[in-house]
């Protein structure tokens, strides 16, 4: 079953239906392999400041990934969105942490989704926010790893992803390239790339600040 073919109510209930499976599947397998004596040899190794000082800096970095996401959705006419959004951007980013290369953020178009943003429109946003934020990680890696890594390695890696983002960008811009990849997935996913270029076009010529 498609969900192209279902309706919006349905579609909602399809996917609070998943969230909760996928809710309950992670908190299965966090407890399959834990133990209370395990919770308690955790607890007496971990500093309490230390853990309070990440916990804090984990939920900063998801909020602030969210937050990154929703400039570029044009919110400033909706802002009573943001909240709902930001949570579902938690919830995905925990579902990242049992998959490999994040790829949780795969549902990230169905569960941000809801009626509020099109899934191309997230897809796309999250695309360019993945670009922006590789690009600056290997910016900052050029300026301060040189004294841990050869500079002829730093230089190539930079070298791989420059190709690597050009490819991408010309596949995205190559018309036939991009209504076969849409048709691939719509036919098995559902339409979560609709209104994907007409957004990655938007966000970089109308929203670049």
């Amino acid at each position: 079953m498609s969900l192209i073919t279902l309706s919006s109510p349905s579609r909602r209930r399809l996917l609070r239906s998943i969230q909760v499976l996928a809710t309950l599947l992670l908190l299965a397998l966090i407890l399959r392999d834990s133990s209370y004596e395990q919770f308690l040899g955790l607890r007496d190794s971990v500093e309490p400041a230390h853990l309070v000082a990440t916990v804090c800096l984990s939920l900063l970095a998801t909020a602030v990934g969210a937050v990154a996401l929703l400039l570029l959705f044009e919110v400033h006419n909706r802002p009573d969105w943001w909240g709902v959004f930001i949570a579902d951007y938690f919830y995905v980013q925990a579902i990242c942490l049992v998959t490999p290369a994040q790829m949780g953020e795969a549902s990230l178009p169905y569960v941000g989704g809801r009626g509020r943003f099109a899934p191309g429109e997230i897809a796309a946003a999250l695309v360019i926010q993945r670009i922006v934020a590789l690009a600056t990680l290997v910016a900052f890696a050029i300026w301060g790893a040189g004294s841990w890594v050869s500079s002829a390695y730093l230089w190539a890696a930079t070298l791989f992803i420059l190709v690597a983002y050009f490819v991408l960008v010309l596949l995205i811009s190559n018309h036939r390239i991009r209504e076969r990849v849409s048709q691939f997935i719509g036919k098995r996913f559902g339409p979560i790339l609709h209104g994907f270029y007409v957004s990655w076009t938007a966000m970089l010529q109308q929203r670049r600040g």
